[in-house]
């Protein structure tokens, strides 16, 4: 269920960070749905085992998280004043000035929209998992 949910993360979080990039602001429903998908994701495949909702959480802290990262890189590359020509470009070649520019723009609410993804995460796989 861990490797599967790492993957729906991953995925989750490329279209979270598209959303936050094109929207140019955060949407706390977004991070709800990349916990959401994280958790039936690893629910569905690890069954009921007692530690498929915690790693899903983890998994969905990770993913919304690279999300916003994703979200910074498209907004940059979409900006005609800066030299790039994806956000993948952003990521790999400035990877330290995107994670800085997220902590100059971290506030409550980034937080509670990590915190959101985990617990839906958490919810969903305990959910899914007992059914």
């Amino acid at each position: 269920g861990a490797v599967a949910g790492l993957v729906a993360g991953l995925v989750a979080a490329v279209v979270y960070g598209m959303i936050i990039g094109k929207a140019e602001v955060e949407i706390g429903y977004a991070a709800v749905g990349v916990g959401a998908l994280v958790g039936l994701v690893a629910g569905k495949i690890g069954g009921g085992n007692p530690v498929t909702g915690a790693i899903a959480a983890i998994i969905s802290l990770g993913a919304v998280y690279l999300g916003q990262l994703i979200g910074i890189a498209v907004f940059a590359a979409d900006s005609p004043l800066l030299p790039y020509d994806s956000f993948l470009q952003v990521l790999t070649d400035d990877f330290s000035l995107v994670q800085q520019a997220w902590s100059e723009e971290i506030d409550v609410l980034s937080f509670l929209f990590l915190a959101l993804g985990g617990a839906a995460a958490f919810s969903v796989a305990k959910k899914v998992g007992s059914d």
